[in-house]
């Protein structure tokens, strides 16, 4: 029995030092290679303590098989009938309805038989070990408690439209020993063999940024908390130390104790009080581990015992150059109506979107001024006003230029943001870029690949510029259709604000480009003037029109709304264009007004502009450029306080309330550093995506050199990427737990697993909290309308930070992204960060689609 018993420790020992080997990132990990558990039915375990783990596992599939016993097949035969149905192209609508109401008829009973239930008990659980006595018997655990976690869209035919797995907590009788091997079994025969080890085993507890550092930044943060749902916030008074160890020599580079930044902290008041009423913000107690004091490059892990090690990551100058790589093509993937050729990237696509663009009397208002409504302030569905007014007599041939966003082919003045922003960081530090540094299609050109692609962007507004210089701002169709669906495309009206947005980007692209091709030069500057022209002429506003639609997305009864176009309403981006076009001609006619015009403009960042747009960018160039010499002192010193300050009281700007002084200050009062107001509970698309402020601090740190804004851009960044309560990094292919399913349709048609490098999601937007999953997966249908409950009710109410879960339609809120909303701050702020002369490297260009195995935030930290 003795060598029996060695020969299966032996065995056990032989699997699981099979899976510790490296999979992701060998060069980061060294001589430190990241355990790999030993899985048996159990999906994936996350380390989060020496005391707690959590189990995930999935039954999805016993619960269907379990339901065509219960209804002798019903669910199997109403599938196999819709199936076939629907690939013969004649849908059985009958057996489509079928399959889920046999489904509602015996889920909550079938999901009682598989023993679901007995996930919630600590008895269907059992500890135990080869190497540490503690665990000599099998042991159960202290408490349990368990969580339901979408993972995305549907996996199990005849199942919810939705994936998911249940995740369950288990306090350990005993703290685990670095180094000592466990197995964790369930009652139902799944198990999982792994490595506990501070060196080796990665804690979800500890967050940090998976892009890396600068070591030249002299404050550098990870942070260490977890959230236990039923149980409050995990308890880390036991991580008394920390060391920062080189993956490359073993040597222990900085060692420090890890300090309580935050003690579970809600929402403020609006008063910034502090209120029990409040949402918690991450559930957790936030503890801060400092290694600014780390300056030399390298590649490194933290450990701390007690809790575990977390992700490598490299700490060198030029960190950023890889995510402005990824990020900017992300943006390069997005390319409208255009092909995307394997010879550049793993994830090629065929050119969409090639048949003529018409004409229609939709209108595209300006966002600060509430979009297009009439004079009434109602809002008219766009749809109905393209469907019902498109003028296929009137077209623009073989158009091309502009982006997507997730699922959406439309093109719209919003997307200016990518544009403003590549011009702005690139006339900042134009020796940062150059030409092959993306690996694009004009890579070889001559032309830095980041004024390529804004050209891309700046293109199908020039294609839509008319006979009069008018240019529209936006391209849509009457319904939102897959990408290769038989819909015609129209431009909106050309309206004098939409043209003066683009005169501006096109004559600070001509100033731009001007080094590198003249004869892009000569085109845009024209292309530039006619818009301003265009713009400026009090003929060309649009006065108590009569725009037509018709209902039902342009098949139903006809109506017609009057518009004018208000002309405060154009001031800001009047503004912008005399700024740009005077920098571009020195013709000082452009400034003729300019100081009384931008009076009366609407403020950056102020409701409706916000950080989220280029509002920043409109003004800056008052601050900024050679042409502050002839303009009043005053005025010049007006706007720079602005940028500083913030507004008067009153003033009703209180978006510049988070500018200056009082950034660095909310910056620094959130648990993980960012820049998010901690008085804001409820938050919009795009707001979570903290580098969004990053414009306000960049500005703010040209006027000054005041290097606290640059640890501000930092600190957003930080979060972006990993320093947070979920520990993702929300941008695909930067660092190693990045989401994988979430609403992208190039992603989700392809047959790779793994998205679309560069994308950056909405992530924990509060928007709504997907329903479906509360309503279809937490409680299941039961007789007489009512429902069953599976998840208590204790882990329901789930904190702010924590508010995300995998989906690509369910969760659009949360798993959506757009050019402008999310992308675009990024690729800017890894611009304005990286050093001069970077470049890419072969492995970098080369990079190829991950394995399923290798995609850790599909198994997200929730």
């Amino acid at each position: 029995m003795r060598c029996i018993g060695l020969i299966f420790i032996l065995t056990l020992l032989a699997k699981m030092a099979a899976a510790d080997s490296p999979v992701l990132f060998p060069e980061l990990q060294g001589k430190f290679p990241i355990h790999q558990p030993d899985y048996s039915g159990v999906e994936q375990i996350l380390v989060l303590s020496n005391k707690w783990v959590v189990i995930a596992t999935k039954d999805l599939q016993e619960v269907i098989d379990e339901i065509n016993n219960l209804s002798d097949n019903a669910l199997q035969n109403a599938v196999a009938t819709w199936e076939a149905s629907s690939t013969a192209g004649k849908p059985d609508w009958k057996a489509y309805r079928e399959r889920w109401s046999i489904r509602d008829s015996y889920i909550a009973q079938a999901r009682e038989n598989v023993g679901e239930r007995n996930l919630d008990t600590v008895d269907f659980y059992s500890i135990s070990s080869i190497d540490d006595p503690a665990y000599a018997k099998d042991a159960v655990p202290t408490r349990v408690t368990r969580l339901l976690v979408p993972l995305g869209g549907p996996e199990v035919e005849g199942s919810h439209e939705m994936d998911y797995a249940h995740y369950s907590y288990l306090e350990l009788p005993h703290a685990m020993q670095s180094g000592r091997h466990y197995t964790v079994s369930l009652g139902n025969q799944k198990s999982v063999n792994f490595l506990y080890d501070i060196q080796h085993t990665v804690s979800r507890a500890i967050k940090l940024n998976q892009a890396g550092y600068m070591p030249s930044a002299k404050h550098k943060y990870a942070y260490l908390g977890c959230h236990l749902f039923e149980f409050g916030a995990m308890d880390c008074t036991q991580a008394t130390s920390f060391e920062v160890i080189d993956t490359d020599t073993g040597k222990v580079a900085l060692r420090g104790s890890p300090t309580l930044r935050n003690r579970n902290q809600r929402f403020l008041n609006p008063d910034g009080t502090d209120s029990e009423e409040r949402a918690l913000l991450s559930g957790e107690d936030v503890y801060e581990i400092d290694f600014g004091a780390l300056e030399q490059e390298g590649n490194y892990f933290i450990s701390v015992p007690n809790i575990g090690r977390s992700w490598p990551f490299r700490l060198a100058q030029d960190v950023y150059g890889e995510v402005f790589y990824t990020s900017m093509r992300g943006i390069y993937h997005q390319r409208a109506s255009f092909e995307l050729e394997p010879q550049y990237t793993a994830w090629s696509r065929p050119r969409h979107h090639t048949s003529p663009i018409y004409e229609s009397e939709a209108i595209n208002g300006p966002v600060h001024g509430g979009g297009f409504t009439d004079v009434n302030g109602i809002d008219p569905n766009q749809f109905d006003i393209i469907g019902g007014s498109i003028d296929r007599s009137r077209s623009t041939t073989d158009v091309e230029g502009g982006w997507y966003d997730a699922a959406d082919w439309d093109r719209n003045s919003a997307h200016y943001v990518v544009i403003f922003d590549m011009l702005s960081v690139f006339e900042a530090f134009p020796h940062k870029f150059t030409d092959g540094q993306l690996h694009i299609r004009e890579s070889g050109n001559g032309i830095p690949d980041i004024l390529d692609e804004a050209e891309w962007g700046l293109r199908i507004w020039r294609y839509s510029q008319d006979e009069r210089g008018g240019i529209s701002g936006k391209v849509e169709t009457w319904t939102h259709p897959e990408i290769d669906a038989d819909v015609d495309y129209a431009f909106a009206q050309r309206t004098r604000w939409t043209s003066l947005v683009y005169a501006a980007a096109a004559a600070q692209y001509a100033q731009l480009i001007k080094p590198f091709d003249n004869a892009l030069y000569q085109l845009y500057r024209k292309s530039a003037e006619r818009a301003y022209q265009f713009g400026t002429a009090p003929q060309n506003r649009l006065i108590d029109i009569e725009v037509h639609g018709k209902a039902n997305r342009g098949t139903g009864d006809a109506f017609s709304i009057r518009w004018t176009e208000e002309d405060h309403l154009s001031y800001p981006y009047l503004c912008h264009a005399k700024l740009r076009l005077y920098l571009l001609t020195k013709d000082a006619e452009y400034l003729a007004d300019l100081e009384a015009f931008s009076k009366d403009a609407h403020k950056p960042f102020s409701h409706r502009f916000s950080h989220r747009d280029w509002s920043a960018w409109i003004y800056y160039d008052i601050v900024n450029s050679d042409l502050k010499e002839r303009l009043a002192p005053e005025f010049v010193e007006y706007w720079k306080d602005l940028f500083l300050h913030g507004p008067p009281v009153g003033s009703g700007t209180n978006g510049l309330a988070f500018v200056g002084e009082n950034l660095i200050e909310t910056t620094e009062r959130m648990p993980y550093r960012n820049s998010m107001p901690m008085t804001f509970d409820r938050y919009g698309w795009g707001a979570a995506t903290t580098t969004n402020y990053n414009r306000a601090a960049f500005i703010a740190h040209q006027l000054t050199n005041d290097e606290r804004y640059a640890d501000v851009m930092r600190y957003n960044a930080d979060f972006v990427f990993g320093a947070n309560p979920m520990g993702m990094s929300w941008t695909t292919s930067i660092g190693f737990t990045y989401p994988v399913h979430f609403q992208h349709a190039h992603s989700e048609d392809d047959d790779i697993i793994d998205p679309v490098p560069g994308i950056t999601i909405y992530g924990i937007t509060d928007g709504p909290r997907f329903h479906q999953f509360r309503n279809n997966v937490w409680d299941s249908p039961a007789a007489n309308e009512s429902s069953v409950s599976f998840m208590k009710q204790e882990n329901r109410s789930i904190p702010a930070f924590r508010r995300w879960g995998a989906h690509p339609m369910l969760n659009t809120a949360k798993c959506e992204f757009t050019v402008h909303e999310t992308m675009s701050s990024v690729l800017f702020t890894a611009a304005a960060l990286m050093p001069e002369g970077w470049t890419p490297s072969a492995r970098l260009m080369q990079s190829q689609p991950k394995r399923q195995q290798e995609l850790l935030g599909y198994w997200y930290l929730p």
